[in-house]
């Protein structure tokens, strides 16, 4: 009988240990030592099936995980694959196995080069691995995975299931949530009748509306009886002074649609189609928002980072097949990298990106909010704090009473009295979900001291977003000790010119666990986020309670308590303050539409602000709020802060503009990489380019038409140049010159480059 290998155990397969003894006969004798003791350390005799993570037992159906979070995960493997067993059924043990062994390893130093993982890497890394176990087990009919476990699984099938995750942002993809919500909801739209229907009329009268788009593939006659289903069977919320608010209850859908996976989508995707009450208004604004998205259903796609981190992860399943639990015969199955997922010409879609705001539109909001804060901020907050200091003594009355609206009108500032303010809120108490329909006129006429401090907020998230270029959820979490150095701004002697901003890098680690890090700031920055601590502080003092430690809050209409500035509310002091400062609309089909502002369209335009601004008036503002007078410098901050997709987007953008311009160097190579690799016919791109100058608003607005649309063809030769960038094919460089004017001053000058790295095919 054999003997049995000084390095096997139970846990360590059996093709792994020949391996291992092999190569140890062949390395030199000097590194055997080092190498033995590699093999035979913890990282070989560690229980694979016990790890610390794992409170159950391995063999039990039900897995509880604890990754150190609010609550522990639990995966249920009692679920039904496509002939209608379950997984947990003795004759797919293999599988199950598999699944089970694939998630132990990936927290094994075994498989981790010998090393410990950091808490937060290897939750990542687990969430990533479900993901695509679910996103297997989703197309476990195509697969016949009871059948066959994965052996009729191959490689385009890898490259298929990526693509997917890569086209739709991780979960969304994998689950193929829309397909699946709409294939569900279809069936259940089958249910109800057309009499049904119409008498639900008198019950639930919005419940026919039709949505102007929607990813659902539903009918507008399936949508209004799925709709009624849902409210049947209680799927949407109720409100304070009404049954129905209309809102979705995204996560009890989706424990029915998704029963048969290990958890439920990471993200949950709402569906405004399914509302039964259109969402036209959910924020109380003037007009309807233009649409910040294009593209929306691959609005987010992954990055190649990103995908490159799931495929390896993918790629540790190869274990589990070397132990022939999954059975995969394909061995090129793990023979994909991001390229194959990301540029493959078939499975090629457009970029899904935000629309890009008007270049007038910030700068005049940037002049806006900046004046805004700096005229009216102290006023506020010395009336907000002495109402604070008041309220307890003298107001047994409601907010929007005589008597609190003759308090504000007797201790006011000239200042806040000129410009109109006349009560504590406009908004109605008796329709707190509607507006009054003079709202918006009294809210210009400053009527409101709450609404005057919401469109303050509103005017800081506009200056943070669009001077720091930091994300919505970021600013969100700042707290009173985000300012470094943490002394005031003003300070005229022994003061500091350099201060920076403190914050939770929303993408590292968890709610639990996320990394600070620190940004420069300009002092105007520095000014009002110093406003806000003196601010806070002097409420406390007051014996205002707060809920948490917030830089930014607001406060309830009702009564005189603070308010969480959570997303929604974000969202709602941005609308206000773009309906207070009327910024522009649009004609539509559809109506009259506003820009209404977003933080990820100020993360934008910060990064424009470097590749386009040197065409526009107000970039030497900008400039000068940055501290920065080298454009060197402000190149390194732009790229330091900003996210490389959003970075490829805008230089997409400003190469197609450089045809009709003639201000990048290089151009005509890149003509000839759109021809021969995405099928372009021989046309002028200039020509394009300069008929898009010049017509683009006529075509917007519908006053012409083309063929092809002029829109559509923008985009598409915008998202090969954006495909071009993402493969690095292609790289926008500036550089930079020293020039003297007519005067022999030294001013700077920078010139794009365009750097191609591959000859075109004839």
């Amino acid at each position: 009988m054999k003997s049995k290998s000084k390095f096997c155990d139970n846990n360590l397969a059996t093709n792994d240990f020949i391996y291992f003894e092999k190569m140890l006969l062949t390395i030199a004798d000097n590194q055997k030592k080092l190498f033995s003791e590699y093999l035979s350390l913890e990282n070989f005799e560690e229980d694979i099936y016990n790890p610390k993570w794992l409170l159950s037992q391995y063999e039990s159906h039900i897995w509880e995980c604890d990754f150190k979070a609010k609550n522990n995960l639990v995966l249920n493997f009692n679920i039904k694959l496509e002939d209608g067993s379950l997984l947990s059924d003795v004759n797919n043990s293999k599988l199950l196995n598999g699944i089970k062994y694939f998630l132990c390893a990936l927290s094994s130093k075994r498989y981790n080069g010998g090393k410990a993982l950091k808490h937060t890497t290897f939750k990542t890394k687990f969430n990533t691995a479900l993901i695509i176990i679910d996103g297997i087990i989703s197309r476990a009919k195509k697969y016949k995975l009871a059948e066959n476990r994965m052996s009729l699984f191959t490689r385009n099938d890898a490259i298929e299931l990526f693509h997917d995750i890569y086209s739709q942002g991780g979960s969304s993809g994998a689950f193929d949530i829309i397909n699946r919500v709409s294939s569900y909801l279809c069936e259940k739209s089958k249910l109800i009748t057309d009499e049904q229907l119409l008498l639900s009329n008198s019950i639930y009268p919005t419940i026919l509306w039709e949505p102007e788009s929607t990813a659902l593939t539903m009918s507008n006659e399936e949508l209004s009886k799925a709709r009624l289903w849902l409210a049947q069977n209680n799927f949407y919320r109720a409100a304070n002074s009404s049954k129905y608010h209309g809102s979705l209850i995204t996560t009890k859908l989706y424990k029915n649609v998704f029963r048969n996976n290990l958890r439920l989508p990471i993200k949950t995707t709402s569906f405004d189609a399914l509302r039964l009450t259109p969402n036209n208004n959910s924020f109380n604004t003037e007009f309807k928002a233009v649409s910040v998205a294009i593209n929306e259903r691959d609005l987010k796609r992954l990055s190649i980072s990103s995908i490159s981190q799931y495929i390896s992860v993918f790629k540790l399943l190869s274990v589990c097949s070397s132990e022939n639990l999954l059975n995969i015969i394909d061995s090129s199955v793990f023979d994909v990298d991001a390229n194959d997922i990301a540029f493959t010409k078939s499975q090629a879609t457009s970029v899904g990106r935000y629309r890009t705001l008007p270049i007038s539109l910030v700068f005049n909001s940037i002049n806006n909010a900046l004046e805004f804060y700096l005229k009216h901020s102290k006023d506020l907050f010395e009336m907000i704090e002495l109402i604070t200091y008041e309220k307890d003594r003298l107001f047994d009355f409601s907010t929007t009473s005589s008597g609190f609206s003759s308090f504000i009108l007797k201790n006011a500032s000239v200042n806040l009295i000129e410009i109109g303010l006349s009560c504590y809120t406009i908004s109605n108490t008796s329709n707190k979900k509607n507006i009054n329909i003079d709202y918006f006129d009294r809210l210009r006429a400053n009527y409101g001291l709450i609404e005057l401090y919401e469109v303050l907020i509103g005017s800081v998230l506009v200056i943070l977003g669009a001077i720091t270029a930091r994300r919505q959820g970021e600013i969100i979490d700042l707290d009173i000790n985000c300012l470094s150095p943490n002394v005031e701004p003003n300070m005229e002697i022994g003061g500091f010119d350099e201060y920076s901003l403190i914050f939770e890098n929303r993408k590292s680690g968890d709610n639990v666990d996320r990394e600070k890090i620190s940004r420069p700031i300009p002092k105007i920055i520095a000014k009002i986020i110093w406003d806000f601590v003196v601010f806070k502080k002097k409420l406390t003092d007051n014996g205002f309670e707060f809920k948490n430690n917030s830089l930014l809050f607001c406060f309830a209409k009702f009564s005189i308590s603070d308010k969480q500035v959570d997303v929604a509310k974000a969202n709602f002091c941005l609308n206000t303050f773009c309906d207070y400062f009327e910024t522009p609309t649009v004609k539509t089909d559809n109506g009259i539409k506003r820009f209404y502002i977003r933080q990820h369209q100020l993360r934008r335009f910060f990064a424009m602000t470097f590749f386009w601004g040197s065409g526009f008036d107000g970039l030497g503002t900008l400039s000068y709020f940055l501290g920065h007078t080298d454009p060197r410098h402000i190149y390194h901050y732009i790229t330091e802060n900003i996210p490389g997709e959003v970075l490829k987007g805008v230089e997409a953008q400003r190469i197609l503009y450089g045809f009709s311009s003639k201000d990048i160097d290089n151009l005509g190579r890149l003509k000839s990489i759109l021809k021969s690799r995405f099928g372009v016919s021989d046309i002028e791109i200039r020509t394009i380019s300069e008929i898009i100058d010049y017509l683009e608003d006529e075509v917007k607005d519908g006053h012409i038409s083309t063929m092809p649309n002029i829109l559509d063809l923008k985009e598409k030769i915008e998202s090969n140049i954006y495909q071009l960038l993402e493969e690095g094919t292609i790289e926008l460089h500036p550089r930079y010159l020293k020039v003297k004017d007519k005067l022999g001053n030294p001013i700077n000058e920078v010139h794009l480059s365009l750097i191609v790295k591959e000859e075109p095919s004839e």
